[in-house]
């Protein structure tokens, strides 16, 4: 069960804090799931995208081309709330693009929360990423390489905006990932430092990291 997984995960993060230990990074890392790209239903990318990150997802043509997860409804520890309707992901050749369009109903109750972004490239590095939600919010992040403790990424170059939706922009050299790499990615959403939903509940998006050659392999008709 995820849920119940998720606040394990949550008890032994205080287990370690107590001890005054650095948690592993792997820890509430979702199961893998069998689907390629994500939980079913998920679809991937087909061509390259290059949005204007400015919180307001107004432009169907920007993310036109980017996958998407449809977030079923009470997929997520907080089943009452539905705090995300949907979640875009795609790139150009060197920045990776993040977008969770939130439901109507709650977005000015999500500005008293923080959003994390947990991006992991599969044989290598691990990132997080923290958005408070509150209005001027400014994007922190730490990098984790194997044996080593984590380090502040340098987030000169990355962008993040909520408006009606919440966008994040950062380069995959920032995350230290390569071309032809696979990086997995999940969100947690949380209040006062309680997590209250993750996204996708089961598993993580799988994102194939682009070379030069993505949009001629992707070209269609």
């Amino acid at each position: 069960d995820t849920v119940f997984a998720a606040i394990f995960a949550e008890h032994l993060k205080g287990a370690y804090d107590a001890l005054e230990f650095d948690p592993p990074a792997t820890l509430g890392a979702p199961l893998p799931h069998p689907e390629r790209h994500g939980p079913r239903g998920t679809q991937a990318p087909l061509a390259f995208i290059r949005p204007r990150l400015t919180g307001h997802g107004r432009s169907f043509y920007e993310w036109h081309g980017a996958g998407r997860h449809d977030v079923p409804r009470g997929a997520a520890m907080s089943a009452v709330k539905r705090w995300v309707e949907r979640i875009l992901f795609g790139f150009d050749q060197h920045t990776l693009y993040l977008r969770l369009d939130p439901h109507g109903d709650v977005r000015e109750e999500l500005r008293g929360g923080t959003l994390t972004i947990h991006l992991r490239v599969v044989g290598g590095a691990s990132a997080t990423l923290e958005l408070p939600l509150a209005q001027g919010g400014a994007l922190s992040g730490t990098l984790t390489s194997a044996g080593a403790a984590p380090v502040a990424l340098e987030l000169a170059s990355a962008k993040s905006a909520f408006g009606d939706v919440i966008e994040v922009g950062v380069p995959f050299a920032t995350l230290a990932a390569a071309p032809r790499q696979d990086l997995e990615v999940w969100f947690q959403l949380a209040f006062g430092g309680v997590a209250s939903a993750r996204f996708p509940t089961d598993g993580y998006l799988t994102i194939h990291v682009p070379d030069a050659s993505f949009e001629a392999e992707h070209w269609s008709a």
